[in-house]
């Protein structure tokens, strides 16, 4: 009788083309496309120039998605300041207005400026 191969200590391979695009990752906000993985989810940028630079200001912003269908939350993933350092905080607001194609969130300044900032949210659906 022939011993058997040790198929454990070789690797292994699974053809590209059994694997979805991202499927195990949460996808990047800076790429052409917004998917976010397997999630039914996207990302959204919104500009926050001309909102100021006194502290403790809270401004809301019309966020345009392409989610395609009514989002259940949005959260403030990542967000950067061209001009200098900032700190904000943002939340999702008025949910019974928010549609297949945008949602509303507020932001609050907490220190820095928004001169130059981009704020980048993950929006998800069910």
């Amino acid at each position: 009788m022939t011993p058997r191969p040790d198929w454990r200590s070789k690797t292994r391979s699974v053809p590209a083309s059994d694997l979805t695009e991202r499927a195990l990752g949460v996808g990047d906000p800076t790429s052409a496309s917004k998917a976010v993985g397997k999630q039914k989810a996207r990302w959204a940028s919104v500009d926050l120039t001309g909102g100021g630079a006194v502290v403790g200001t809270v401004l809301e912003y019309d966020l345009a998605h392409d989610l395609r269908e009514v989002p259940t939350v949005v959260t403030l993933e990542s967000y950067e300041n061209a001009s200098g350092p900032v700190t904000i905080t943002a939340r999702g607001i008025r949910r019974e207005n928010w549609s297949h194609s945008h949602a509303h969130v507020e932001v609050t300044l907490i220190a820095g400026s928004l001169e130059g900032c981009r704020a980048t949210f993950k929006v998800q659906g069910r």
